[in-house]
């Protein structure tokens, strides 16, 4: 029972959504480990408030909970105000191709061609 105790102690437990319990030496980033579930965030309670920094280091003897994040879809994002990167751009280069009412003119004299 004292070798199963002790060896408790230097590993981190993460739960993943399907109730099993993953196994990780001590002192692994919170990266380290999210880096093979993508889609997914770590927590260290149940009810999920807040999701851990992938720069926080697990705490050995700790129970952690893997927590399934899901992908918002495209109709979702552009129902909720979110701007395609297409109409982003597009809006900056006429942005700054226009100063005002003014149209953009080049900076430079023209160059009178000879016979």
């Amino acid at each position: 029972m004292g070798n199963c105790f002790k060896s408790q102690r230097k590993t981190v437990q993460v739960v993943k959504p399907d109730g099993k319990i993953l196994e990780y030496r001590a002192l692994i980033k919170v990266s380290e480990v999210l880096a093979e579930f993508k889609g997914y965030e770590l927590s260290d309670e149940l009810v999920v408030l807040r999701y851990l920094n992938p720069n926080v280091e697990l705490v050995a003897g700790h129970l952690y909970y893997l927590i399934h994040v899901p992908t918002p879809s495209l109709k979702e994002m552009l129902q909720s105000g979110a701007v395609l990167l297409d109409e982003l751009v597009s809006k900056q280069k006429l942005d700054g191709l226009s100063c005002g009412s003014k149209t953009w003119m080049p900076s430079l004299n023209s160059i009178s061609e000879l016979d």
